[in-house]
């Protein structure tokens, strides 16, 4: 039920918004985030002025990932902008993406979404 939360921070990547669209507090909203990110270990986005949410690469791509499961379109302009793929990924891709950057997340690793994606594409051309 957390990932429901955080797909909708995510689309609207403000805490106020979300919490109104979800029907909670905003505070309730924080706590679920919060939880998600200790279930995951990973910080999933900063809370910015104004209650703007700003995912990291680790929250978007965990996005991309609830997103191909759900059949949602992957139309927000982090999306486009930062990993450049089609507006319908392949769900595989995004699947073995997000666990490539989890992998380097967990390793202490610079974030590289775009290298990521690409790196996806290549193993599972090959077959692995």
């Amino acid at each position: 039920m957390k990932h429901i939360f955080f797909v909708v921070l995510a689309e609207e990547q403000n805490y106020w918004r979300a919490a109104q669209r979800l029907r909670i507090s905003t505070r309730a909203l924080s706590m679920q985030i919060h939880q998600l990110e200790e279930l995951l270990g990973l910080q999933l986005c900063q809370r910015r002025a104004h209650q703007a949410a700003c995912l990291t690469t680790a929250g978007e791509l965990l996005y991309l990932d609830a997103a191909s499961q759900a059949a949602l379109p992957t139309n927000l302009p982090f999306v486009k902008k930062k990993i450049q793929v089609p507006s319908c990924a392949p769900a595989d891709i995004a699947r073995r993406a997000y666990d490539l950057s989890m992998e380097r997340a967990r390793q202490g690793g610079a974030s590289d979404p775009e290298g990521d994606w690409l790196e996806a594409e290549r193993q599972l051309k090959a077959g692995r």
